[in-house]
């Protein structure tokens, strides 16, 4: 039986993404696995544990040579009071490997949610804490023209105003 004749259900795609994440193999070996094989199965009742895998490991071994599509949808996945600084540091590195597009840049943010969501529009405000991962993020996306006029220190926060306000 070939890899093409086995029908694997929702359930086992997930679960043996897991099993082999949290397996002993090598770093390299997770990131080729991730880069050539992985893809989640978004309604799959352990989703999220998979997409958190997922941005752990890229975290871990970068993003170069990885799978868009898998990189937002696990940064879309993953939610939880844990997960933003991680998420912010995994957008950091794909900007830093990835050629700048707005559409992806958009996606990205939009899979941290909140304040960072309004960094997709055209008009407004956000407010950020002030922190590396946060300077480095508005920072490259300022540099590229993404919606963002001007970066304040204030108050112990950044003060994002978009373009068009």
């Amino acid at each position: 039986m070939d890899d093409e004749t086995i029908e694997w259900d929702n359930y086992m795609r997930n679960s043996m993404g897991i099993r082999i994440l949290n397996s002993k193999l090598t770093l390299e070996q997770k990131k080729r696995f991730l880069n050539e094989c992985l893809f989640i199965t978004k309604e799959g009742q352990d989703a999220w544990e998979l997409a958190k895998l997922v941005c752990f490991y890229y975290n871990q071994c970068g993003v170069d040579g990885a799978d868009k599509e898998l990189v937002v949808d696990a940064m879309a996945i993953y939610q939880g009071a844990d997960s933003w600084e991680q998420k912010v540091i995994l957008i950091n590195k794909c900007n830093a490997a990835w050629e700048y597009n707005t559409e992806c840049e958009n996606r990205l943010l939009d899979g941290l949610g909140g304040e960072y969501h309004k960094l997709t529009y055209a008009r407004g405000w956000a407010s950020f804490d002030i922190n590396e991962h946060n300077f480095t993020l508005l920072d490259y996306l300022k540099g590229k023209g993404h919606y963002i006029s001007k970066v304040e220190e204030k108050e112990g926060q950044y003060y994002v105003t978009f373009k068009h306000s």
